[in-house]
């Protein structure tokens, strides 16, 4: 994760285990629920390694625990913070059917554009957000106007603002069928 990131920590719980807590490092506890509760946000604002302790009571008094070590470090912003694979599959078969982009660190889209070999406008995108895992843009399936586009290399420009600082990409990718 990165500095200033929020993260959920949590889960399902049997039913007998009636108080959670987390701790961090060796210390106080950051977080203490009774009644249960299931998920809360955690800020770490920070970069390092930082242990988490999860400990849970049931109702007979029996204690246990785990831990999850947190790395944190800081991704600079740069014109390649934003990233997709070279190639996608839209075909159907639910593996790479929708060229998606992704982000070492939060970043805002500002434009996502893609041409065929001839300069014409296939799919455009704007003003969305990219992490790591996720975007909340649609992304681009292979087509055009609702037909499926021939296999073949498309060219992308992206407008991406990284902490107030815009950068410009431009590249190629591949649509395989």
């Amino acid at each position: 994760i990165y500095p200033s990131s929020t993260w959920f920590i949590g889960g399902e719980f049997p039913t007998n285990v009636f108080a959670t807590w987390w701790q961090q490092q060796e210390g106080t506890p950051i977080e203490y629920w009774e009644p249960l509760q299931t998920y809360t946000p955690v800020l770490i604002s920070d970069t390092g390694k930082w242990w988490f302790y999860f400990f849970a009571q049931t109702s007979n008094g029996c204690i246990t625990y785990d831990s999850v070590l947190i790395h944190v470090i800081d991704v600079p912003c740069s014109d390649s913070v934003v990233f997709h694979p070279l190639a996608f599959t839209p075909n159907g078969d639910g593996v790479n059917d929708v060229l998606k982009l992704y982000s070492q660190r939060p970043a805002f889209v500002k434009l996502w554009r893609i041409y065929d070999r001839w300069g014409n406008l296939l799919h455009e995108e704007r003003n969305f957000w990219v992490f790591w895992d996720k975007m909340t843009g649609k992304g681009w399936d292979g087509t055009y106007d609702g037909r499926l586009l021939r296999p073949d290399v498309y060219v992308y420009y992206l407008f991406v603002d990284c902490d107030g600082t815009v950068y410009f990409e431009k590249g190629d990718v591949t649509l395989i069928r």
